[in-house]
């Protein structure tokens, strides 16, 4: 078991000592908090070569921001990029590309990458001039250790003022992060773990006798629901331990299963990365596109950027044909679900589509239709495109 993970005694050990951390004076919170947060992340990493090369990696946006500060951001961003796609493939090789442990440290490596593109962003944008980065929370920021394996991702405005002013809780709060925490731990470790262990005999019948109602139905809605009980109770508890420190970190869910339609499951699931794809990627895309209209399908622009974008953020997720394949899904259901509101809202107006989407009736079957397809796009992460075609055929 490796120190980032949630099971991990010495991890859960580090989340209940964030409270004793922060009562520190801020000059010893800032090294402190970014020590510890370098040795959790470093030592995971696999061996010295890929430690010097994530340094490097980290260095990067400094050698902007302290000596090519009026310079573009987009030559850097483009290095960072291509830096860590070689990174990816490195720790995935070294790691075993198809084990949890070399997924967690790339999506660790991920967030570092989301972060380095907001502190640029940032630092050369209209608040550049209210305070210089400081070296030591631009370091914690980018490995803290409450969410550099799953997020959420925090920005890096909120991450200093949190850092530099812990609100300590309230008593009544505090319990209700406490529920929060054993709520979270109570999601990953048993139910969680017994639905990924129900999908996967599932699977592991269906690879052997063949497709059937009953084992097909406990992969494809068991691993959903495994993916939604990890994920969501991981930021349960970190929220909750960050909670107890008085640092605030930003809601990733919002009872995603309710959603109608793909837009409203992607502000709903995942947030933070929701809306830092929409920053990033989203706008300057349709911003870009916008200036060569196509005069017979205006919105073309529009529909494009949203399917590139959650192409992408499939993609980032790792860069086997599974994680292909669920990019496609994302792109293709929340495009389809832009062009659809936009073909009611003009036929119906703006209100009349409130009223319509209202109804009781199509409010559910939006509902359904939408889990459904969500259940599908994760069955691709579960199982291998090769193992449910071996499914179908047997």
């Amino acid at each position: 078991m490796n120190l980032l993970d949630l099971g991990h005694g010495r991890f859960l050990l580090l989340l209940s000592l964030g409270p004793l951390l922060m009562t520190l004076p801020l000059a010893y919170r800032r090294w402190l908090f970014t020590v510890i947060s370098a040795s959790v992340f470093m030592l995971a990493l696999p061996d010295w070569r890929t430690r010097m090369a994530v340094v490097v990696f980290m260095l990067l946006p400094l050698l902007q921001l302290r000596w090519f500060r009026t310079r573009p951001i987009g030559p850097m961003v483009a290095l960072l990029v291509l830096l860590f796609i070689w990174l990816n493939g490195y720790i995935r090789t070294a790691l075993a590309a198809d084990s949890i442990l070399g997924a967690a440290h790339v999506l660790g490596l991920s967030y570092i990458l989301f972060r380095e593109i907001d502190v640029l962003v940032f630092s050369t944008g209209y608040e550049a001039e209210a305070e210089p980065i400081n070296v030591i929370e631009y370091f914690g920021f980018l490995m803290s250790f409450w969410t550099i394996l799953a997020g959420p991702i925090q920005r890096y405005p909120a991450f200093v003022a949190a850092l530099r002013e812990p609100n300590a809780p309230q008593l009544s709060e505090s319990l209700r992060l406490l529920n929060r925490a054993i709520n979270g731990l109570l999601k990953v470790l048993l139910f969680g773990t017994f639905l990924l262990r129900a999908a996967t005999v599932a699977g592991q019948h269906l690879s052997s006798s063949g497709l059937n109602a009953l084992d097909f139905a406990v992969a494809f809605y068991g691993f959903a629901a495994y993916m939604y009980l990890n994920f969501s109770g991981y930021c349960d508890l970190v929220i909750a331990a960050a909670g107890w420190a008085g640092f605030t970190l930003p809601e990733n869910f919002n009872k995603p299963w309710l959603s109608r339609d793909m837009i409203e499951f992607w502000n709903r699931w995942h947030i933070t990365l929701s809306e830092w794809a929409r920053d990033y990627m989203f706008q300057p895309l349709l911003k870009r596109w916008l200036r060569n209209p196509i005069e017979r399908w205006p919105n073309a622009p529009q529909y494009a950027a949203i399917f590139v974008t959650f192409v992408v953020v499939g993609f980032w997720h790792g860069s086997t044909s599974s994680w292909a394949i669920f990019g496609l899904f994302q792109g293709v259901g929340v495009a389809w679900a832009l062009a659809r509101r936009n073909r009611l809202q003009k036929k119906l107006g703006k209100q009349g589509y409130k009223v319509y989407n209202a109804t009781v009736w199509r409010m559910w079957l939006g509902r359904a239709i939408c889990f459904h397809y969500i259940c599908a796009s994760f069955l691709f992460i579960g199982f291998a495109p090769e193992t449910i075609a071996q499914w179908v055929r047997l």
